[in-house]
């Protein structure tokens, strides 16, 4: 196991010097400057627009700004926003928890309901329940984010607002405007429990359900689908035809020998879902007005804040690494045949 986790970790050097690669070049694809953007009215004054370039280093060749771009950046240092001013490291970790507050309830919501889809389909296989399953999979697989999105607010809540107003789900912000809570750990439903403020909770709660219910279709249906077919790969082998022949529960076939040697591919899949996951927190936030950190970079593409895009980018896919390689390494604890040399 260690010698394997060594491999993995130098293979993350050549990732990583790609990924800071694809960043640089990326951001710098952008129509338009950095300075014209700060200047703002002001950008109409050539020789001021110049005198800015110089001061920012965009004059320079583009080799020469990323030699600089990647020095700083292995010395942790991944610059301040061309806005705010502020180091980008520190406002990716303001923004992050509402990120991943986001995702974890879009998770939990895939996995509960995509994998009670798949294992009732896998078990009903052929009946109107595995149909309905499928199906219900297949749309919400097919449903693009922002299309789903605002469908979302016109029935939960522009809808449920004419008929039932107390049922009607908030559209914008993590809480109401009039609960103001000390940040204690980012998370707004914890920061909430913490100070016993249970009216915020249930509005920080409300706030959340759309956008999580939102982003969290499109893996749910990838995992149903994925959870059914493995399951039925899994249900014809030996041993669980063994596992019936002794006597064996129903339910403990499914969930002791059936759903754990199929959990293999799933968990797979969860790994290889954070990153579209992440991608389509981009679009939920913007939609939902989340303030995390996908809006934070739609709002840099638009202000063409460089060291923004550059640094959120080389997080996220840091991020997305690391899930990757958590992933690998309960492959062994999952099945115990699998063995990393």
């Amino acid at each position: 196991m260690l010698s394997f986790v060594l491999r993995k970790m130098g293979m993350l050097i050549p990732t990583f010097l790609g990924i800071t690669l694809i960043a640089f070049f990326i951001a710098h694809l952008i129509p338009g400057d950095p300075a014209s953007s700060m200047l703002g009215i002001l950008a109409s004054d050539e020789n001021l627009r110049l005198s800015m370039i110089r001061q920012l280093g965009l004059d320079q060749p583009l080799t020469v700004q990323y030699w600089h771009y990647l020095s700083a950046t292995l010395q942790g240092n991944l610059g301040s926003s061309l806005v705010s001013r502020e180091p980008v490291l520190a406002e990716f970790l303001r923004l992050f928890p509402a990120t991943l507050e986001l995702t974890f309830f879009a998770m939990t919501f895939a996995l509960l309901f995509g994998l009670g889809l798949g294992i009732v389909a896998a078990v009903k296989r052929g009946s109107l329940l595995d149909r309905s399953a499928m199906a219900l999979a297949l749309i919400g697989y097919s449903m693009p984010i922002y299309w789903w999105g605002l469908l979302a607010i016109l029935f939960f809540s522009i809808g449920l607002g004419d008929w039932l107003p107390d049922l009607a789900l908030p559209v914008s912000g993590r809480i109401a405007a009039e609960y103001d809570l000390t940040p204690i750990t980012g998370f707004m439903l914890v920061d909430s429990l913490l100070q016993a403020n249970h009216a915020a909770f249930r509005s920080a709660l409300s706030h959340l359900l759309l956008p999580a219910l939102v982003l969290g279709t499109f893996p749910m249906a990838v995992i149903a689908r994925m959870t059914r077919s493995s399951m039925l790969e899994v249900m014809r082998e030996d041993y669980v035809r063994t596992a019936r022949a002794k006597g064996l529960a129903p339910s403990r076939v499914m969930l002791v020998h059936v759903l754990r040697n199929a959990l293999v591919p799933i968990v797979t899949v969860v790994g290889l879902i954070v990153g579209p996951l992440l991608g389509g927190a981009v679009l939920t936030e913007s939609i939902f007005s989340w303030p995390g950190i996908g809006r934070w970079m739609i709002e840099a593409v638009w202000q063409r804040d460089y060291p923004i895009l550059q640094g959120g980018l080389l997080l996220i896919a840091a991020l997305v690494i690391f899930v990757n390689l958590l992933v690998e390494l309960l492959y062994g604890l999952l099945n115990p045949r699998i063995r990393h040399g």
